[in-house]
């Protein structure tokens, strides 16, 4: 198979894969566990899950000092910080708003990566525009009180994801996939003990039923992370990012499965300009052999 199609493939299942974690943390919720907890349990099952997977195969898990403070940056520090603004951004503005101000990420990247030296057509910046409309219709009307810190930290995620992803594109190229994911995921579970444990917001009083969608929740985090930066090395950056903007998609429709909600006519619409921008990116791979 083509790289480039591979490298759509993985992104899409990556995000398919990250659209199944909001519903999956609904149902830990519901079992009392707290934000933190389940960011933290998130990653430390995840790193665990890929350090076994490595040693099982005997993958060489040595890297370097500067290695490992590169692999930091990327995952205590950017990936961190998305996380720690987006979740404080939905407690300011609704959860609608905060999605679509965070899905501004893949404007950022097409933008970096532009003055990176990445060859920005004008197919992609179409592919962008359309997936963000449709992802305005589908999000529909924002509610509530608009706040602009809520604001400011729902950009400032979709910067340090921007930050996150193109770093990750870096570091990969010296580092393999596999063992820069692993402690990408212990570095940030570290992050979420060390400011759960001093803000007071690491508790474990849940009940144990809580444990199947945290388990789930890592397990769909840790392949979705392989997938996503597989995507990116087989492609580029810009292109997985908007493939990405189908997650919103996959949770919505997991909410019409799981919790009966559905669509309107102009979220169908919307739905169908996000699916449209994905797939006028799969073409352009298609027919090109690096964007």
């Amino acid at each position: 198979m083509d790289k480039n199609i591979l490298g759509s493939v993985y992104g899409l299942l990556s995000a398919v894969g990250f659209g199944t974690v909001p519903i999956l943390a609904l149902f830990a919720y519901q079992g009392g566990i707290g934000v933190f907890t389940l960011l933290f349990l998130r990653f430390s099952l995840a790193s665990i899950l890929l350090f076994i997977y490595i040693l099982i195969k005997k993958r060489n898990i040595k890297i370097t000092k500067n290695q490992l403070i590169k692999i930091f940056i990327m995952g205590g520090i950017f990936y961190s910080l998305f996380s720690y603004c987006y979740f404080s951004a939905i407690q300011y503005i609704p959860a609608s708003l905060a999605v679509l101000l965070f899905y501004t990420f893949p404007f950022i990247i097409a933008i970096l990566s532009h003055f990176l030296g990445e060859l920005l057509s004008k197919k992609i910046v179409y592919a962008i525009i359309i997936s963000f409309l449709g992802l305005m219709l589908v999000m529909g009307k924002t509610d509530g009180e608009i706040s602009f810190l809520g604001i400011m930290l729902a950009f400032g995620a979709s910067v340090f994801y921007s930050l996150y992803t193109l770093y990750g594109d870096y570091i990969l190229k010296d580092i393999s996939l596999i063992t820069t994911i692993a402690y990408v995921c212990l570095f940030a579970a570290f992050s979420f003990f060390s400011i759960g444990l001093m803000t007071g917001n690491l508790q474990f009083q849940f009940t144990q039923n809580t444990w199947l969608p945290i388990i789930g929740i890592s397990l769909v985090s840790m392949l979705g992370f392989l997938a996503f930066f597989q995507g990116i090395k087989l492609t580029s950056p810009t292109s997985v990012s908007i493939l990405s903007m189908i997650e919103p998609l996959v949770t919505i429709v997991l909410s019409i499965i799981f919790f009966g909600e559905w669509f309107n006519l102009l979220q169908i619409f919307g739905a169908l300009l996000v699916l449209s921008g994905s797939l006028l990116v799969v073409l352009i791979l298609k027919n090109v052999k690096k964007i």
